[in-house]
């Protein structure tokens, strides 16, 4: 059976739907979401986000079966260091981060909501497995804070209830229950540097290390070749990755300084 992995529905869940949902909340992990095939000890990783199969013989997983979680480098999460360790065969620096089982041993759980799924995963974590780091909070503020405060790209919300569907069509695909992303949107300003080859360089004002930030187009209707050198443009977005580049950046105005008016 080929499994692949296919990402949550990037939903934002209101007030009311997180308090009256039974949800479990874990931590969004920066690395890969993939299914992990272990047979006989061995370990094969399919990942939605690489687009490629894998082979992580340290994870030691303490059964054989059918695991979803996320590979991820834990001395310095980010998805450049992660596929630079999985290049290099530095297994030991990779760590799996389990978040639902769908088969363990000879148990078949495909035909069971998540609520009793996770109950098996401590039975599966070995030496570089872990569950999924879980969370209490109920608000989105409580949620914000904790992603904010603790440095995590976001968090997972799973309806408990749900089933975990399996399409065995030609394709294969995977999908998983009612599963939501939630990042947090953060917003500043910035100057542009200068836009070469569709790209435009930022920096942020008084910053003395004068941060190269950049981005190749907004999820809105302003694209780099728009910009000028000087102009100042507030970004809301969830992050900014190792290379400078923003995660999920949305322009939300742009002006330029000897300008004291509206918005250009």
């Amino acid at each position: 059976m080929d499994i692949i992995a296919q990402k949550p529905r990037k939903k934002f869940l209101n007030e009311e739907e997180l308090h009256d949902k039974d949800l479990w909340i874990t931590r969004k992990y920066r690395g890969y979401t993939g299914v992990a095939t272990v047979r006989n000890g061995l370990t094969e990783i399919r990942s939605g986000n690489a687009v490629s199969t894998f082979r992580l013989p340290q994870l030691g997983f303490k059964q054989d079966g059918i695991f979803i979680g996320e590979v991820y480098t834990p001395d310095l999460e980010d998805e450049n260091n992660l596929q630079t360790a999985l290049n290099n065969y530095d297994f030991e620096k990779i760590k799996f981060a389990c978040f639902d089982v769908l088969k363990c041993g000879e148990i078949d759980l495909t035909h069971a909501p998540l609520r009793e799924r996770i109950k098996y995963i401590p039975e599966i974590c070995g030496e570089n497995t872990h569950i999924a780091t879980e969370t209490k909070a109920r608000t989105r503020d409580e949620l914000m804070a904790q992603i904010v405060n603790n440095g995590w790209e976001g968090v997972v919300a799973a309806d408990m209830n749900a089933m975990h569907h399996l399409n065995l069509g030609t394709n294969g695909v995977r999908q998983r229950g009612e599963a939501w992303k939630l990042k947090p949107s953060l917003s500043m300003e910035f100057i542009v540097v200068d836009v070469r080859e569709n790209v435009a360089h930022t920096v942020l004002p008084n910053d003395p290390t004068k941060r190269i930030h950049k981005f190749g187009s907004f999820n809105g209707t302003l694209s780099p070749q728009q910009l000028r050198e000087g102009d100042i443009i507030e970004v809301s977005f969830c992050s900014i990755d190792r290379d400078g580049n923003f995660v999920h950046p949305i322009v939300q105005t742009t002006r330029r300084p000897e300008i004291d008016g509206p918005d250009l």
